[in-house]
């Protein structure tokens, strides 16, 4: 149910495309090919995301959900391209900045989406022949330090009693966000190892370890299997992950 959400949020996003443009039209804000870019826009990306959800359950290459990723991303510099060279520019700085903000602003948002989207399909059928864009993995990685910031991953190890000389588990650690805060937690004696399935995030976690001079962070790039013997962790994380 969750995985069908973001697939619903973004096709709701694209319904907001054309009936943004409508409002404008109607208090006189933008003109009648103004509406006909919104339609264009909401069309596009309500067939992709409807297409990308029947493709999460069939289809071999993940045709869908780069389109959904990539047409928001083509509409962000797209509009103000179009808006300038219908209006100029003095117009567009002027009277036209604000329309241009929420337009992209929906853009932005879907794209974000799409990226989650395709973030449960990797997860679900693992790295073979599909990975998220580096562009993805950027913008996932700027909403994992935003968590981080606002829920405390300290916090929630505290609550779990890690204790010196534990071994943990990090499955799925994305930037570490857990695993680094949990090395602290169990000290020299004790050892995090930090697992995921994108290289990117293993890159982002082994360059913290190096500049904060952790020895006791093991990494491990996989999308399911863990490599480790049977009962040789005391904690496993799966935080945002099931």
């Amino acid at each position: 149910m969750r995985i069908i959400k973001k697939y619903a949020f973004y096709i709701s996003l694209g319904l907001f495309y054309p009936i943004f443009k409508v409002i404008c039209y109607i208090n006189g804000l933008v003109y009648l090919r103004g509406v006909i870019y919104g339609l264009i826009a909401g069309a596009l990306t309500i067939s992709i995301g409807i297409l990308a959800l029947k493709e999460y359950s069939g289809a071999d290459k993940p045709l869908w959900h780069w389109l959904a990723a990539l047409i928001p991303l083509i509409i962000i510099p797209l509009t103000p391209i179009i808006m300038i060279y219908h209006l100029g520019l003095t117009v567009f700085l002027t009277d036209k900045m604000a329309i241009f903000m929420v337009f992209d602003g929906i853009a932005a948002a879907q794209f974000i989406v799409a990226i989650l989207m395709f973030r449960g399909l990797i997860f679900k059928r693992g790295t073979d022949k599909l990975m998220m864009p580096g562009v993805g993995f950027a913008i996932m990685k700027t909403i994992l330090t935003l968590r981080s910031i606002s829920k405390k991953p300290e916090r929630t190890l505290r609550e779990l009693g890690l204790k010196k000389g534990q071994t943990v588990l990090d499955y799925s650690c994305g930037i570490g966000s857990f695993s680094i805060p949990a090395a602290k937690m169990v000290g020299d004696d004790g050892v995090v190892y930090a697992l995921d399935i994108h290289p990117l995030a293993i890159r982002a976690v082994e360059k913290e370890i190096k500049k904060k001079r952790f020895s006791n962070i093991k990494t491990i790039l996989s999308d399911r299997d863990t490599g480790l013997p049977d009962e040789s962790v005391d904690v496993v994380l799966l935080y945002n992950v099931l």
